[in-house]
C-alpha cells in the first residue's frame, strides 16, 4: 500500500443542516418534481448506489408518490419493451440496434445553494429494470428501477476491424461511441493512450463481443481504470483520485458519526448529501480516530422528502489501492 500524497484541502459543506434547506430536483422523463427548501412538490424517496467498478452499472430506486394517472402511464409505458429502434452512433463500427426504449432518470440533491448530480441515468426496456405504480392506502406509489449506463455496460457489443499501427486513443474512442456515453475526462488521459506501446495493435485486430469489457481490457494494459458515471466515462490511474483537491470531511463540514477502518484499510463512513462526495473523488477525514486522505471507491446516497434520511454512506480506500 502506498503512502497518500499531500493533498490541498477544500472545504465541501455549508454550515447547518436544517431539514427545510434540502433541496432535491427528480426528471424521470418529461415528468420533473422540485422540492427546494421550503418550496414543496410530490413526495419522493431515493437510494443511488455508484461505484468504481468498471462493469458494474450504478443503480437507482426511486419512488414517487401520487404522480397524476397520465405521468404514470408514461413512466410505466416507457420501460416496457417497443418496437423503438436504438441505432448505433452514425458512423461508427458495430452491429445493428435492437428493440429498446430509453427514458432518462435524473436527481439533483443537496441542499439549497449546495447541489449536484448525485444520478443520471436511463431506465430501459432492453433490460431487466423498469417501473410499477402500487396502491398504498389513499396513495399511488411510482416505483423506478434505474441504471447510470446499463445499456453501454449489457448491451452495447462491437464488431469492428482495426487496421495495423492503430493509435490505442482511436480504439477506445471507437468504444466510447459504439457504447454511447460520453468521453467525460478522456482528454485527460489521452497522453497515456498515445504512449501505449507501439507493438499493442501494431498487427491490426479485431474486437468483437461487449464493447464495455474491450474498453475495460484495454484501458488496464496501459494502467488505467475505467467506469460509467452519469452517463459518461471516468478513467482514472490506478488506485489513485480524480484530479483536484481533497474534501475536507469532519464533524463541522459534513461528517455524521464516526468513520471505520476494517482488515483490508477499507474507509467507511456517513455524511450528509453534499455537492461532491462522488466515486474517485479524494476525501481527507479529520476525526477523532481516524485521519488521513482516502479517495472514494463506492457510495450510497439515501434520501426522503418527508423523513429524516438525507444521507450518503461511503466507502473509500487509500491512495494505490485499486477498487
Amino acid at each position: 500500500m502506498t503512502a497518500s500524497p499531500s493533498l490541498p484541502i477544500s472545504p465541501l459543506a455549508p454550515q447547518g443542516f436544517q431539514a427545510f434547506k434540502r433541496s432535491s430536483v427528480v426528471t424521470v422523463g418529461n415528468t420533473q418534481i422540485s422540492n427546494v427548501g421550503a418550496q414543496r412538490g410530490l413526495d419522493v424517496e431515493f437510494n443511488v448506489r455508484r461505484t468504481l467498478k468498471a462493469l458494474e452499472p450504478n443503480t437507482c430506486d426511486l419512488r414517487i408518490w401520487n404522480l397524476s394517472a397520465a405521468s404514470r402511464k408514461a413512466i410505466e409505458q416507457a420501460s416496457q419493451k417497443s418496437t423503438i429502434i436504438a441505432q448505433p452512433p452514425s458512423g461508427t463500427p458495430g452491429v445493428a440496434g435492437a428493440a429498446v426504449n430509453i427514458i432518462p432518470v435524473q436527481i439533483d440533491a443537496g441542499y439549497v445553494g449546495h447541489t449536484s448530480t448525485i444520478f443520471l441515468g436511463e431506465m430501459s426496456s432492453g433490460t431487466a429494470r423498469g417501473a410499477q405504480s402500487v396502491v398504498d392506502g389513499p396513495d399511488y406509489v411510482t416505483e423506478i428501477n434505474s441504471g447510470d449506463g446499463d445499456t453501454a455496460l449489457q448491451l452495447q457489443r462491437i464488431n469492428a476491424q482495426f487496421a495495423r499501427s492503430t493509435p490505442p486513443l482511436t480504439v477506445v474512442k471507437a468504444l466510447l461511441a459504439q457504447m454511447g456515453v460520453g468521453t467525460g475526462n478522456l482528454g485527460t488521459v489521452a497522453s497515456i493512450f498515445n504512449a501505449a506501446p507501439g507493438s499493442l495493435y501494431q498487427l491490426g485486430t479485431v474486437l468483437k463481443g461487449n464493447a464495455a469489457w474491450h474498453l475495460a481490457r484495454i484501458s488496464a494494459s496501459v494502467g488505467l481504470e475505467v467506469s460509467v458515471q452519469n452517463g459518461a466515462a471516468q478513467f482514472l490511474k490506478q488506485g489513485q483520485a480524480l484530479a483536484g483537491p481533497a474534501y475536507n470531511l469532519s464533524p463541522s463540514s459534513g461528517l455524521v458519526g464516526s468513520p471505520t477502518v476494517d482488515t483490508a484499510g477499507i474507509c467507511s463512513f456517513v455524511t450528509f448529501i453534499l455537492p461532491g462526495i462522488v466515486p474517485g473523488v479524494a476525501v481527507s477525514i479529520d476525526s477523532a480516530f481516524v485521519q488521513g486522505n482516502f479517495r472514494i471507491i463506492a457510495c450510497e446516497y439515501a434520501g426522503s422528502t418527508f423523513a429524516n434520511e438525507w444521507y450518503c454512506r461511503v466507502e473509500a480506500a487509500r491512495y494505490g489501492v485499486a477498487p
